[in-house]
């Protein structure tokens, strides 16, 4: 009432321009909306959350589940996610599963506890069990398929790398090793597959132990690095299915005298930040990243509002700079 009252509305209109569904806020008129906003402004109002899920029945909230918090890729997506959200008065919680499907059904239990419109989560794995639709709320993966169940977005992951293998096929390279991620994840498969068929199709087949899986990080970058550079005949270049797994490969490589790219080219995928900052620039895939999760953020929307979300699949680009050169001849 005081806020109508300062504004000069009846209550109704009041209530409607701070509604927290835009919809509800765009019936009211512009010049109507800003003067409501200008009242409550002053009068330090705060819209009661609590109140308004109990009229609409929605709580305004996403929940959003990560492998991990401190991954630099998850972190890029939630930015893009959590800012859709806000433009629609949503807020997210967020919280990290460690890759586990029993921390990630707890968490769900969580945040349905916490009373969330939507959960949203991108720890899916390749071989998860069928999951039956029972959750009282849109529960939505994205960024990676789900056991039987495809991501509301994702990246054009076999794209990028065939992109990979058509650029360092240019550069002469054929003997090629890939550092191919965990075998769980459909993000590290098809980029994997992705680059195998595309040198398929110039005639050039991976050399046996030449495609080693490991887990998304540094050390598991060094590792399955360490086993293609160690055995008999290293390749003359290396795709690293993410940026971090490539700087892995990058260290190992450096470890055992490689020079990058002189001796041993490297290609990541993502483009993180830090790609272009290292000591020898990473010659990547640049991912959008934010934009994905953006787009989860208006697949989860439509989803509560009870529209079909759909399928997404963002496009990429390989961004070419100093980790990858033509083989050295051999003499």
């Amino acid at each position: 009432m005081t806020v109508a009252r300062e504004a000069g509305v009846h209550p109704s209109t009041a209530s409607r321009a701070l509604s927290g569904d835009p919809a509800t806020r765009d019936g009211v008129a512009a010049a109507t909306r800003t003067r409501v906003e200008d009242a409550a402004g002053r009068l330090g109002y705060r819209r009661n959350r609590v109140g308004a899920s109990l009229r609409t029945g929605r709580t305004g909230v996403i929940g959003v589940l990560v492998p991990r918090i401190t991954d630099i890729v998850v972190a890029l997506a939630y930015e893009g996610l959590d800012a859709r959200a806000r433009e629609d008065d949503y807020v997210t919680l967020v919280s990290g599963t460690q890759e586990d499907l029993r921390t990630r059904g707890e968490r769900i239990e969580m945040l349905l506890d916490h009373g969330v419109d939507a959960i949203l989560f991108s720890d899916g794995h390749l071989d998860e069990p069928h999951a039956e639709d029972t959750w009282p709320v849109p529960v939505l993966p994205f960024m990676r398929t789900a056991g039987d169940r495809g991501p509301v977005v994702a990246l054009d992951d076999a794209d990028g790398g065939r992109q990979v293998a058509r650029y360092l096929l240019g550069l002469g390279h054929t003997d090629l090793g890939v550092v191919a991620g965990p075998k769980a994840t459909s993000s590290a498969r098809d980029r994997a597959r992705g680059f195998t068929d595309e040198l398929a199709r110039a005639g050039i087949r991976l050399a046996p132990g030449r495609s080693v899986h490991c887990a998304f990080d540094v050390e598991g970058g060094k590792e399955a690095t360490a086993r293609l550079l160690d055995g008999a005949g290293a390749p003359t270049a290396i795709f690293a299915v993410n940026d971090v797994t490539a700087i892995g490969a990058m260290s190992a490589a450096r470890a055992r005298g490689f020079a990058v790219p002189q001796q041993l080219s490297v290609v990541g995928f993502n483009d993180t930040p830090l790609a272009a900052e290292l000591p020898v620039p990473l010659t990547t895939v640049r991912s959008p990243l934010r934009a994905a999760g953006a787009a989860a953020a208006e697949a989860a929307l439509e989803a509560v509002a009870g529209r079909e979300p759909g399928h997404r699949v963002l496009p990429l680009e390989l961004v070419v700079r100093g980790s990858a050169s033509a083989p050295r001849p051999t003499t």
